[in-house]
């Protein structure tokens, strides 16, 4: 019984602390926003220090919502008083706080929107989501058959791409991005004459990609921007789907066969990747579209698998040739800020 009572006791002491501590709180937060009402009072009648001196105590006090008021009007305040020093940290945080503040301002006075536009500021990190088409070509690296009668025709075929998208800037222009997206990529090759029979062979490639690039914007008129991406795109194999189409050339029968050769692909491809992005900035985030080409090195045919689903390969006459894809890619999508992370650099 005495225990209970001994744990009852520091229970109430704990809440008692921790409500003291919240109306603490709570009255510094009411004491600054009324700081800041005074503050305005302050600069309005020229006295720049006493304004000073009432926002400096509390200013991270203050609702992310105004808190870039507090630095507007520290700024104000310093520029009066030729405080070159503490003008410009009260100005990186008037644009950390509120990144468009240059494009919405206040009622400002024309000397400090003037210091203003020596400042650029740009986002830290945006993420966003993306989608897309994608046209795949098959690049030919070495020709098998099942006869040497027998020869074959790729054709590209549709695609898709969707995903998340990553951007990291390291300079205003430049940034590092890193995309983790699921694909599909798809081919077809055909043959005329096997023995009497047209082939139509199709196969549907299911990937997960993480592209890692670099692009760096070099035309940027207004809300537009024009940038070129240079970087590496590894795919890592989720599933096949094959299908063998046989039309008789005499009676116009057909026979059709489908297959998974997930044993017969390599689980990983690697590709470089390069092309171009338009950007448009909108309702707070950005509009990204890209058209990129990727181009792989190795081999999608698994070599030393080739031969073992004999049974498809016979009844269908097909058998893999080493190839390699070349997809052209066009995507749109939408990234926005994270807040907080914003670049603030004085020209």
């Amino acid at each position: 019984m005495k225990i209970y009572s001994n744990r009852c006791i520091m229970a109430l002491i704990i809440l008692i602390l921790f409500s003291v501590s919240s109306l603490k709180a709570q009255q510094q937060h009411t004491d600054c926003d009324l700081s800041l009402r005074d503050a305005y009072g302050q600069y309005e009648s020229a006295d720049f220090q006493g304004c000073i001196d009432l926002l400096e105590p509390c200013v991270e006090s203050l609702e992310r919502g105004t808190v870039f008021e507090a630095y507007r009007l520290l700024a104000l305040c310093y520029q009066q008083l030729r405080n070159e020093d503490k003008l410009h940290k009260s100005v990186v945080g008037l644009l950390k706080y509120n990144p468009a503040y240059k494009d919405f301002p206040m009622f400002d006075p024309v000397e400090f929107s003037r210091y203003l536009e020596l400042y650029d500021v740009w986002s830290g990190l945006e993420l966003g989501l993306k989608v897309g088409v994608s046209m795949n070509t098959v690049r030919l690296i070495k020709p098998y058959s099942v006869s040497s009668r027998v020869k074959g025709t790729y054709l590209p075929k549709a695609g898709f791409q969707a995903g998340l998208s990553a951007e990291y800037f390291i300079y205003r222009n430049t940034s590092l991005n890193v995309e983790f997206l699921y694909e599909g990529l798809n081919y077809a090759r055909k043959a005329d004459d096997i023995f009497g029979w047209k082939q139509e062979f199709n196969e549907n490639l299911n990937y997960f990609s993480t592209p890692v690039f670099l692009r760096h914007t070099f035309y940027e008129p207004g809300n537009w921007s024009l940038a070129f991406n240079l970087g590496v795109h590894p795919f890592y194999l989720n599933n096949t789907k094959s299908s063998v189409l046989m039309t008789n050339h005499e009676t116009g029968g057909t026979v059709q066969s489908t297959i998974s050769q997930q044993e017969q692909r390599s689980s990983v491809l690697f590709a470089t990747t390069t092309g171009l992005t338009l950007k448009r900035r909108l309702g707070g985030g950005t509009v990204v579209t890209n058209i990129h080409f990727s181009y792989t090195f190795n081999n999608v045919v698994d070599a030393d698998k080739r031969w073992d689903n004999l049974g498809f390969i016979m009844n269908n006459q097909y058998v893999d040739s080493d190839f390699s894809f070349m997809p052209l890619y066009f995507t749109v999508g939408y990234q926005l800020p994270v807040p907080g992370m914003h670049v603030v650099k004085k020209r």
